[in-house]
């Protein structure tokens, strides 16, 4: 097997990349710290993280789709509005939120109002339908949906069947999920 020159790795090329990872040391060291916290009173996860980012660039562009260009700071107060419609419906922190939602920015934004209640999002495949999504709801066994408009009709369809599974003899559901009303995303 041989090598060209350029292939080769030489103290010269690791040299000129020192002082990009010097650079990089403070953000590197700040994110090791954020993943060791211990402390649950201690504010970290990508909720805090996103608003820390939202108090040093609020006008910065955050997310891009399609024409739509969305500011830190409209990415914030988007996911502050869905998280406190969440939390007005029960969710909090470790409940499980399914999100059955094509990729849009409305997946980004319901992904981060679930993080600032410090609840977890199970994401769910967009091309499932019926038993595999009837499985997939079973296996996360959420407290809440959200529903993008867009799979309204195929959540409605397996809803039913999925319902029947949860309190099938044998099954124990909490009441608490038993009784979680579906967010739907408009």
């Amino acid at each position: 097997m041989s090598h060209s020159p350029n292939d080769m790795i030489t103290w010269s090329k690791i040299l000129r990349k020192v002082p990009a990872i010097a650079r990089a040391l403070p953000r590197v060291v700040r994110g090791l710290r954020a993943a060791h916290v211990t402390d649950p009173r201690q504010p970290c996860g990508l909720g805090w993280h996103f608003e820390q980012a939202t108090l040093r660039n609020p006008e910065g562009t955050s997310l891009l789709y399609a024409d739509r260009v969305l500011s830190y700071s409209d990415v914030n107060q988007g996911a502050n509005r869905i998280a406190h419609h969440l939390q007005a419906q029960g969710i909090r922190k470790g409940d499980v939120v399914a999100m059955f939602i094509e990729n849009r920015p409305e997946l980004l934004l319901n992904v981060l109002a679930v993080a600032k209640l410090g609840g977890v999002c199970a994401m769910l495949n967009t091309a499932q339908t019926q038993a595999a999504l009837v499985h997939s709801l079973k296996l996360v066994s959420p407290v809440a949906i959200v529903v993008g408009e867009e799979l309204v009709a195929a959540y409605e369809r397996c809803v039913a069947r999925w319902q029947s599974r949860r309190t099938a003899p044998g099954s124990s559901p909490s009441n608490r999920a038993a009784h979680r009303p579906t967010v739907t995303a408009t």
